[in-house]
C-alpha cells in the first residue's frame, strides 16, 4: 500500500467528501389524509393522486366464500378400518 507524501488537510478531505453527504427528501402535504408523501406519488394510505382515488378499484374488500365453496373446500375423511380386520378380509 502506498503512503502519502504528505499530509492532506482537513478542509481538503472534507471538500472532497462533500458529495457523499444525503439530500433531504422532497416532501408535500396529501390533499385527502393530510400524510407528507413524496410530490408526483400516489398516497400509500389513502390511494389519493392530485383529488382522485387511484386505488378505488384495487382495495375492494375481498368477498365472502359462499355455502357451495366452502362445501368443495372441506377434505373428505376416510374411516380406516383396523388393521386386523383389514388382514382378514384380504386372506378370504
Amino acid at each position: 500500500m502506498s503512503v502519502p507524501k504528505k499530509r492532506s488537510a482537513k478542509r481538503a478531505i472534507k471538500t472532497r467528501a462533500a458529495h457523499h453527504g444525503l439530500d433531504k427528501v422532497a416532501t408535500i402535504e396529501c390533499s385527502q389524509c393530510k400524510q407528507a408523501i413524496r410530490p408526483h406519488v400516489v398516497c400509500p394510505d389513502c390511494g389519493y393522486y392530485k383529488g382522485r382515488n387511484v386505488f378505488a378499484s384495487q382495495k375492494k374488500a375481498p368477498a365472502k366464500p359462499t355455502e357451495e365453496k366452502v362445501e368443495k373446500a372441506k377434505p373428505v375423511v376416510k374411516k380406516a378400518e383396523p388393521k386386523a380386520e383389514a388382514k382378514k378380509e384380504k386372506k378370504q
